[in-house]
């Protein structure tokens, strides 16, 4: 991503040999959906929950030989997007309402670990997996230090 545009590369063999027509993409300002034809079959990509709003008049696209380029035009130039779709941000704004409102308000840091862990993805589990090992074998080598 730039400050202006969020480029998607979607491969697709032999994309660059078919006609325009067969490869259709719409914009909508919160969504994108691409349809490829090719041999009587439809293949879409579709991601209708962007991060950030477009500027769909704005966005466009480029056939390659092995992928299509979609450009999409940032509506609020220079914002950063967390992901391409808008789920860590919802994730994130329902979590400080839970921590500010429901039934994380007042939890203590043991608690809010334990709800981080349990709704995180694989990968972020590795990483808080990681972080508690870091952690506990600094603690053990201050305790050495101390005794």
């Amino acid at each position: 991503q730039s400050n202006l545009n969020v480029s998607l590369y979607i491969p697709f063999d032999g994309v660059g040999s078919l006609p325009e027509q067969d490869v259709e993409c719409v914009f909508r300002p919160k969504g994108v959906l691409l349809v490829i034809k090719k041999a009587g079959k439809r293949h879409w990509y579709k991601m209708p929950n962007l991060c950030r709003e477009i500027d769909p008049a704005s966005c466009s696209k480029k056939i390659k030989a092995d992928q299509v380029v979609m450009k999409l035009k940032k509506v609020e130039k220079g914002e950063t997007w967390s992901d391409l779709s808008d789920e860590k941000d919802r994730y994130q704004r329902q979590r400080e309402y839970r921590i500010q409102h429901g039934d994380l308000k007042g939890a203590t840091t043991e608690q809010l670990l334990a709800d981080m862990y349990a709704n995180a993805n694989d990968e972020e589990r590795a990483g808080l997996r990681d972080a508690m090992r870091v952690n506990r074998e600094k603690r053990q080598e201050e305790a050495k230090g101390s005794s």
